[in-house]
């Protein structure tokens, strides 16, 4: 999943939640620390993904 997938998950929780301080409170973090997410200045901690059953993963690509 990109991290373009993951915002728009978010935006459909919060949907579902009613609000996105209602969804970062559900999650148990700070609503400006989700609208950092949200609005590309920060990205998902361990905390979030955590929260949301994800977990980041990192690969590394030989250069041609």
């Amino acid at each position: 999943m990109t991290k373009e997938s993951l915002v728009k998950m978010l935006h459909k929780r919060a949907d579902a939640c009613g609000s996105w301080v209602l969804l970062a409170k559900s999650l148990s973090i700070s609503p400006q620390y989700l609208q950092d997410i949200k609005d590309g200045r920060r990205d998902p901690g361990a905390k979030l993904l955590t929260a949301i059953g994800f977990i980041r993963v990192v690969s590394y690509e030989k250069v041609k």
